[in-house]
């Protein structure tokens, strides 16, 4: 498994090993909550609770939610690229800062 992936957590192991898995022919490209929610071991609850906020890319078929597995994949991977980024800047941010002078960031103080 790539460092990489040990590094982000069990959610994007999961997925790093879902796709790198042989795709089977009758295995579908479309997923159900559940099914998706089973592949990531997270609660159905969780998954519903990111497509009511649309965090998650989905299709809907009239009331059915269904999660394209590759739409998934993509979004997992910049998801996780987003946070190295965010994190990898708030360590250039913390590294620039330098106290106020006296010692304190209160208005009205001297120093």
């Amino acid at each position: 498994m790539p460092v990489l992936a040990r590094q982000l957590g069990p959610i994007t192991q999961n997925l790093v090993s879902m796709c790198s898995e042989s795709i089977v022919e009758n295995e579908p490209s479309y997923l159900t909550v559940a099914q998706l929610a089973q592949r990531l071991q997270v609660s159905e609850s969780t998954r519903y609770d990111w497509v009511d906020r649309n965090y998650i890319p989905f299709l809907m078929a009239g009331d059915l939610v269904r999660l394209k597995l590759a739409a998934i994949h993509n979004w997992m991977s910049a998801e996780a690229d987003r946070k190295h980024e965010k994190r990898r800047g708030l360590r250039a941010v913390r590294g620039k800062l330098t106290p106020a002078p006296g010692g304190c960031n209160q208005k009205g103080a001297t120093g």
